[in-house]
């Protein structure tokens, strides 16, 4: 190529996989990984430092449940983005080939 552009390979596969992961761990987080409420009776220092635990789980949890959120609607879009670039670039080629526009 002696005009300087790159070539871009996009890997639909790799875009939709990265995208089900991303949805899948997000659903994951956000059904399945509340710690439940105990207690700790008679100590009441563990039960005060577990529920800290708790509260300290489920910032951290919700934020990564955000990111990985954002990371999938972000995969999501990249990948309608290309698909929909490709078929207008096989429609004007197509057309630009047999003359209509």
């Amino acid at each position: 190529m002696s005009s300087g552009a790159e070539v871009v390979h996009v890997a639909y596969a790799t875009l939709e996989t990265l995208y089900f992961h991303a949805r899948t761990a997000a659903d994951g987080l956000e059904e399945c990984s509340q710690l439940s409420e105990l207690e700790f009776s008679p100590n009441d220092a563990v039960t005060d430092a577990y529920r800290g635990y708790l509260g300290e789980w489920s910032k951290h949890r919700e934020s990564l449940q955000q990111g990985l959120n954002a990371t999938a609607q972000a995969c999501k879009a990249i990948l309608d983005s290309f698909k929909n670039i490709e078929v207008e670039l096989i429609s004007k080629l197509t057309s630009e080939g047999t003359g209509e526009d």
